[in-house]
């Protein structure tokens, strides 16, 4: 201990010599560490923490696939939920459908609310328990079939579960809530508790229903009684969701898929529509499949981080190095008076230790900072906004020391150890220095080769990201303001008092100043709606139409003009078409348009399911394709219906202003407070169109942002490192420059000798590069849109800004060997 305490005491002395030296490695260690300890933090929260669930690993989602439609996944109808819980590897099995958004009246003013609809079984299936009063128990507030489609029933409340965000923000964290009764839209609800803090249903982003809500309910129906799609489901009978199991005591995920499966060729022989689609059942882990559209990003720009941390250690090893050079003679004389070669190299080690724990404490400094600005960047993930230090993170941080005290403490530490008794036989002389120099080069090659691959992944994705703002979105987002609106219950009345409430409050939209236009849809493109249903061509009987699907929409008549759509063929709806069902027409886009063939399909009959009854209608309109889940697939066929024919109770809007489009949100509440409704109707969402379009470009942008971060560092660290080398390499050969100049050489020539050497380790770096980068490359794959991950113009372009680099690195080290005096370069000994 005595010993280790003086070779602490004795590494400070030293390092406090070197000041410079020692800010700079402190400064590149920290920048290391730090953004690997924050980009830990947010892979830890995402995917490596469990989720506040009971046995979380013992949870699975179940989905369905139609191989002859597509190689999508699907939602499981409900009908089918009862018989996937036959499986005997399933204890549980649990089904929601969605949320719901409602008006909350009740302990304040009327509030919008987005409640999730659930059996009354998903908490203990989820083994979550409520932190104020209870949960649900089996079979509550679900009624008999025949009571609720009576018209004249009246059903009792049912319980509702409150958010603690809901709890906190609107009862004041009154724990007498309990019991207390209140509205939903004009329904009734009795609270029966409150939920924990850290409560979030994880389910995949393609499962087309948000997780977040702000209070829970169960479902009243039983499952059995909703209506399978039996080809024939629409936006009133597609009772599809998702359905979250827990696997029996033994069983593991293996025996369940067997068994689902087998369920699965069950359905096939008894439904007619299973067998054509060739149905196929999927048991996935859940908190493996929720966070799988974010690991490939993830864990891109994990292994970014990482190698930022491997080009610094190399540049402090680098730079540790030259100061083990300046030190020769003092471990020459320590080890001819007795030190051994392991006692040097614990001393080197030890100023290493001092430099990665200073460098550590700055960097996890760092890292509270950088945590903070990846949350507000990053995409939205779940539990992306659990990232923290925690001691998880902590132990990395740690660990990530470790590493950087063995990648750049060694190399210097044997060189050291090794030289000592070289030197003093050498008396003075530069005995090791050839050895040193080519350890160095060898770092600096490996830094410039890492810089090379992350400059090629940030040049893949800077592509990507260029060629997804050059997709054709097939509307116009400039100017357009976006907003929902969910209808309440029986209060408003049928379809035709629902369609002209509409028109009343598109109406009133449209007289507000600043406007241009405005229209009304099912679901907005990019908002994360997902609703297809199958459709047949003239021709076609019934039984076909399970074969295919198409988005399904219901528009206003100014939809298309609101939002910039082009019309292609044929005319948009009328007025009268948007409020009457007498005559069935559809618009349809062009890709749909297609199966026609060239400018033939105005005119022509479309079949598909409208109220789970099978329709015909006549296409008026040929539009433009509209991507509606997403940038990178342009997705199935569309088809517009008028809105009447369909009167959806949920309906988005869009409306082209003049100016800035967030200036009219508030006109526009107002107006929503005006409708002749008996119960209020919530207006909520406002958001400009192109805030949907960035945020389906999010995760892309957001690993642009940090891989580009990443490699304009790792380029700076492999400038500095290789400008040192030069440096140091022209400080070593100044005799030898002046014993030349001395004899008659030339000034230009000796230039490009230096410069020639900053080529060829700029070249060697590159190449080295080019096998990293394919690693890398193919690391990015699943990130990178239309552009090939070999792409060689990318390649090209980057070996030449690193060649350039080097050569202007190694300028100013070559001028001023070009400039060395003679006569002071002779008496260098």
């Amino acid at each position: 201990m005595d010993s280790l305490l003086h070779d602490i005491r004795y590494a400070f002395r030293s390092l406090l010599r070197s000041r410079g030296l020692v800010l700079v490695c402190i400064l590149t260690l920290a920048l290391g560490i730090g953004v690997n300890t924050a980009m830990f933090s947010v892979v830890d929260a995402v995917l490596l923490e469990e989720p506040p669930y009971e046995d979380p690993d013992g949870l699975v989602i179940l989905w369905n696939r139609h191989l002859s439609i597509s190689s999508e996944r699907y939602r499981v109808p409900a009908p089918d939920v009862a018989e996937y819980a036959q499986a005997p590897s399933l204890s549980q099995v649990a089904f929601t459908n969605g949320p719901i958004d409602v008006v909350l009246e009740g302990g304040g003013a009327p509030q919008h609310v987005r409640v999730g609809v659930v059996t009354p079984n998903l908490f203990s299936v989820l083994g979550v328990q409520a932190v104020l009063g209870r949960t649900f128990v089996r079979g509550e507030a679900v009624l008999p079939a025949e009571d609720l489609r009576n018209d004249d029933f009246a059903p009792p409340p049912s319980a509702i579960l409150l958010s603690h965000e809901l709890w906190r923000s609107r009862f004041g964290g009154d724990a007498g809530v309990l019991g207390r009764t209140v509205r939903l839209s004009g329904a009734s609800m009795t609270v029966v508790g409150v939920l924990p803090s850290d409560f979030r249903l994880m389910l995949p982003p393609n499962m087309g229903i948000p997780a977040e809500a702000d209070a829970w309910t169960p479902l009243r129906l039983p499952l059995s009684e909703f209506r399978r799609p039996e080809g024939l489901r629409d936006q009133d009978s597609d009772n599809t969701g998702a359905v979250i199991a827990r696997l029996a005591s033994g069983a593991d995920l293996d025996r369940a898929r067997q068994e689902v499966s087998a369920i699965a060729a069950r359905l096939r022989g008894q439904v007619a529509s299973y067998a054509q689609t060739e149905l196929r059942a999927e048991v996935e882990p859940l908190q493996r499949d929720a966070v799988s559209h974010a690991r490939p990003t993830l864990v891109a720009l994990m292994g970014a981080v990482l190698l930022v941390l491997l080009i610094a250690c190399i540049n402090v090893a680098n730079l540790l190095l030259a100061r083990a050079s300046d030190q020769r003679m003092e471990m020459a004389i320590r080890s001819a008076l007795g030190a051994r070669r392991s006692r040097i190299a614990r001393q080197v080690l030890t100023e290493s230790a001092l430099l990665a724990l200073l460098g550590a404490g700055l960097g996890i400094f760092l890292a509270v900072w950088l945590i903070e600005g990846l949350m507000r960047l990053g995409p939205e993930v779940a539990r992306i906004a659990q990232a923290g230090l925690d001691w998880t993170v902590l132990l990395f941080a740690i660990a990530a020391t470790a590493f950087s005290v063995f990648a750049f403490g060694a190399a210097p530490a044997l060189s050291s150890a090794r030289e000592g008794s070289q030197a003093v036989r050498g008396g003075g002389a530069r005995g090791g220095q050839s050895g040193r120099i080519r350890l160095r080069t060898a770092l600096v090659v490996a830094e410039v080769g890492l810089s090379f691959a992350l400059l090629v992944g940030a040049g893949l994705l800077l592509k990507t990201s260029a060629g997804l703002q050059q997709v054709s979105t097939g509307f116009d987002a400039d100017g357009l303001l976006t907003l929902r609106m969910n209808l309440p219950g029986r209060s408003v009345g049928g379809p035709g008092a629902r369609a002209a409430l509409l028109d009343d409050f598109e109406g009133r939209i449209r007289d507000l100043p600043g406007v241009q236009a405005v229209g009304l849809i099912g679901g907005l493109p990019l908002a994360g709606t997902v609703f297809r249903q199958p459709y047949g061509l003239e021709g076609d009987s019934i039984g076909d139409w399970s074969g295919r699907e198409a988005n399904f929409r219901v528009v206003s008549a100014e939809y298309f003009r609101a939002m910039g759509t082009r019309l292609l063929a044929g005319r948009f709806f009328t007025q009268e078409e948007n409020l009457s069902e007498e005559q069935r027409v559809v618009i349809i886009d062009a890709k749909l348009a297609g199966r026609f063939g060239q400018g033939q399909a105005v005119g022509q009959t479309i079949g598909f399911p409208l109220d789970g009854d099978p329709i015909r209608a006549t296409v008026v309109g040929v539009v433009e394709n509209v991507r509606f889940e997403g940038l990178r697939d342009e997705g199935p066929e569309t088809i517009y219906v008028p809105y009447r024919q369909e009167a959806s109770r949920s309906v988005s809007f869009a409306v082209r202003t003049f100016g800035p489009p967030l200036a009219l949100v508030g006109p526009i509440e107002a107006l929503a407070g005006r409708l002749g409704a008996d119960v209020p109707v919530p207006v909520y969402g406002f958001r400009s169109m192109q805030e949907y379009v960035a945020r389906t470009m999010a995760s892309t942008r957001f690993a642009v942002a940090l891989i580009g971060l990443f490699a304009v560092v790792a380029l700076g660290l492999a400038v500095v490192g290789l400008a040192g080398l030069i440096s140091y390499s022209v400080r070593g050969r100044t005799r030898e420059i002046g014993v030349r100049l001395a004899l008659g050489a030339d000034s230009g020539r000796i230039q490009r000798d230096v410069l020639y050497r900053g080529a060829w380790m700029g070249l060697l770096g590159v190449g080295l590069g080019l096998l990293l980068s394919a690693a890398a490359s193919w690391l990015l794959s699943s990130l990178l849109f239309q552009v090939d991950r070999l792409d060689p113009m990318t390649h090209i372009l980057v070996a030449l800004l690193l060649l350039a680099v080097a050569l202007l690195a190694s300028w100013w080290p070559a001028r001023r060997a070009a400039t060395v005096e003679p006569v002071e370069a002779l008496r260098y000994e």
